[in-house]
């Protein structure tokens, strides 16, 4: 089985989970981070043009907000906003099927 690595971009909204089609099967999440202004993640995919694709749900978090469940952690980012300052957003990736 070989893997590639693709990314995907991930707006932030808050409230509700950011829906992200990926390959079924072994997703490793490697990281996010901020590329052209746009958050972004990159992640380790079978590279196997027969694997399904399946929703994988991620949910961002600020700081101080509501982290009850979750999902499993990907990663921080701070981004400096023009009206608010800087915001600090915490990246989790839900169980998808649930």
């Amino acid at each position: 089985m070989t893997f590639t690595i693709h990314k995907y971009r991930l707006p932030i909204v808050t409230n509700a989970p950011v829906q992200v089609m990926m390959p079924d099967g072994n997703v490793d999440i490697l990281t996010v981070r901020i590329q052209h202004g746009q958050p972004t993640i990159w992640a380790r995919v079978v590279d196997d043009p027969g694997v399904g694709k399946v929703t994988h749900r991620f949910r961002w978090v600020p700081t101080g907000g509501d982290a009850t469940y979750v999902g499993e952690y990907v990663g921080t980012l701070q981004i400096q906003d023009e009206t608010f300052g800087e915001l600090v957003w915490h990246l989790f990736h839900e169980r998808f099927g649930e």
